[in-house]
């Protein structure tokens, strides 16, 4: 089987794409992406920079 075909974020089992991908998080600023990216830890923006939810 050759997974180099397959688009980012394909679920094998269910031979589907995954997600919505373009999205933005408005309300949160990245805190920690571990080296490879394994791992990514967020933090909530203070109210004031976050604007109208």
């Amino acid at each position: 089987m050759c997974l180099a075909s397959r688009p980012h974020g394909y679920d094998r089992v269910r031979g589907q794409i995954v997600g919505y991908k373009n999205y933005e998080l408005d309300g949160l600023e990245e805190a920690f992406t571990s080296e490879n990216w394994l791992v990514r830890i967020y933090r909530v923006k203070p109210r004031a920079n976050r604007g109208v939810l």
